[in-house]
């Protein structure tokens, strides 16, 4: 298994290749998650973080998806078992595990009902349960395990493929003026942000490049993290995934 230093040096360069795919081809994407923060707070990866996170509207999610499957190529994937789309190289020895991928969040818009909007979210969380493959019934409280044991039942007696199909249905439910991240963390679906969040973009330092950030940056991180320019203790300074988690308020 690679080191953190390792697997963001290895993350890096997808990066750098992800972004110069996406300049080519006038794809608009931006740094989100842990990903934006570091570039915020450490011009940089968070150092103890060990993923490296995008995100893109619906719209320019599509556009992307439809010029790499035309382009194809050589070296480079897109991976994902559940609901999110990876980007990484063909070779990348732990693609399997999901290790080493640039995770690619779509944001769609929300209902302006807050009924509609709750719905949406609920019927989002019910499919992620009756995604998963492998729980991790440890990290629950007793009612969270109950719900997450019922929906995993829920999905067995349907293919993976109607479950996707089902996911991206749910998703683009809604034409109102926020939006979400709709394949997001359980935890994070039902933060809000304005529509216009993706359509003023700048570029910020991140290990010695530049990489798209909204330009509301604050207002973003703000509503993810709260008081994100703070670190968090040092307990909690450890990698989430593979190498070993980025910060808490990641």
């Amino acid at each position: 298994m690679r080191s953190v230093k390792e697997t963001q040096a290895y993350l890096f360069e997808l990066l750098v290749a992800l972004d110069a795919f996406c300049e080519k081809n006038g794809i608009h994407y931006s740094l989100c998650g842990g990903t934006a923060l570091g570039a915020v707070r450490h011009r940089g990866f968070i150092p103890w973080d060990d993923d490296a996170d995008v995100m893109m509207t619906r719209a320019e999610y599509e556009k992307f998806i439809r010029t790499f499957r035309k382009s194809r190529p050589e070296e480079y994937i897109l991976t994902g078992k559940i609901w999110v789309p990876r980007f990484t190289r063909k070779d990348n020895p732990y693609r399997e595990q999901e290790s080493g991928c640039v995770d690619i969040f779509i944001m769609d818009r929300l209902p302006d009902s807050a009924f509609a909007a709750k719905l949406k979210i609920l019927l989002l969380k019910l499919l992620q349960g009756m995604m998963k493959k492998e729980i991790d019934y440890e990290k629950y409280s007793l009612a969270q395990k109950l719900l997450v044991g019922v929906t995993h039942l829920m999905g067995l007696p349907f293919s993976d493929k109607r479950k996707r199909r089902w996911y991206r249905k749910a998703s683009m439910m809604g034409r109102g003026e926020h939006m979400h991240t709709s394949n997001g963390l359980f935890r994070f679906l039902g933060l809000r942000f304005d529509n216009g969040l993706m359509e003023r973009l700048i570029r910020l330092p991140f290990e010695g490049k530049q990489f798209p950030v909204p330009q509301q940056y604050d207002t973003y991180l703000t509503t993810l993290y709260g008081d994100y320019m703070t670190l968090p203790p040092e307990n909690e300074r450890r990698p989430s995934h593979g190498a070993g988690t980025d910060d808490k308020r990641d």
